[in-house]
This record gives structure tokens, C-alpha cells and sequence, in this order.
């Protein structure tokens, strides 16, 4: 930070020959060209963009509860979200993926940043993170849990699963 090395003072970074970029959802596109996970059809990308879209509004919901120091407000605000905002958002994702995903993937039918982005959102849901949201919020939302088994069954991350086990 001080040396001006985190471009809007905070992490994520990366260096990429010799420039530092920022951003987690830039890194995540420009990671997902370069493995082939991030679609050159335009209308793949937008849908990509939309369920990725849709959790970054569903979470400027729920970051406001992350600041609440009364436990009783955030239990209760937590609580009024899990009945309304969070299915709302979720049931619009999961639509998007079961109109556009195909053999469990969100978009298309292979592995693409869509899924990989809504990985960890649903384990933040879904682990208890989040007190005062049910770990079984996402259990109706089948197209969401086909992409996470995708995600869980691919081989690499499997691999990174065991080796960063608590």
C-alpha cells in the first residue's frame, strides 16, 4: 500500500509481466480466457456476466449485516433476507441457469467462470457463514446445485479441496 503497489489500496493483485491489476472479477475473466473457461460467443458472456451480476447485487444486500455489531439486528436482518432478497436472487440465477446451462453447468454446457464464481458464493451461504441465514437456503435451487457438484467433482479442485482441508 504504502509503496503504491495495490492499485485502489487493497488485495486482491496481480502482476502480470510487470504491471499490477486489480479487481477480483477482472482476474477472474482474465484468468478464465487464458484456461478457455470464459466464452467467445457474446451472448454466453452476457449470461455469464448476468448470474455473476446477480450475486454482486444479492451480496450488496447482505454486506450491510456483515457491519452490524448488535447480534439481534443482524439475526433479525439476516433473517428478513433469507425470506425475501436471497430466494429472490437465487431463484433468478437458477432460472438463468436452467435455461442457458446444460449437463449441470451453469452457461453452455462446460465449465466456465460462471461456475466457478458461484462456487464459493453458495459455500458462504451454505457453511453457516453467515449466521442467521439456513445452510439449507440453496436446497431448492436445483440448477445452482448441479453447477456446485460440477465445481466440487472437476479433478483440480477436488485436488485443491484436500490439500487446503482444516
Amino acid at each position: 500500500k504504502a509503496a503504491g503497489v495495490l492499485p485502489f489500496n487493497q488485495v486482491p493483485v496481480i502482476e502480470i509481466d510487470g504491471e499490477v491489476h486489480a479487481q477480483s472479477l477482472a482476474m477472474l475473466v482474465y484468468a478464465g480466457k487464458m484456461a478457455g473457461l470464459y466464452p467467445d460467443d457474446a451472448m454466453k458472456m452476457m449470461v455469464i456476466h448476468e448470474i455473476i451480476a446477480a450475486f454482486e447485487d444479492m451480496w450488496v444486500k447482505i454486506s450491510p449485516t456483515m457491519r452490524e455489531q448488535d447480534q439481534e439486528k443482524k439475526l433479525a436482518a439476516r433473517k428478513a433476507l433469507s425470506e425475501n432478497e436471497i430466494p429472490f436472487f437465487l431463484g433468478k440465477i437458477d432460472g438463468l441457469i436452467a435455461k442457458h446451462g446444460k449437463d449441470g453447468f451453469a452457461v453452455g454446457d462446460k465449465l466456465t467462470i460462471a461456475d466457478l464464481y458461484l462456487y464459493p458464493m453458495a459455500g458462504i451461504l451454505t457453511t453457516g457463514f453467515l449466521d442467521g441465514v439456513p445452510t439449507t437456503i440453496l436446497d431448492a435451487y436445483t440448477h445452482i446445485n448441479k453447477s456446485r457438484h460440477q465445481v466440487t467433482a472437476h479433478p483440480k479442485v477436488a485436488a485443491w479441496e484436500a490439500a487446503h482441508k482444516k
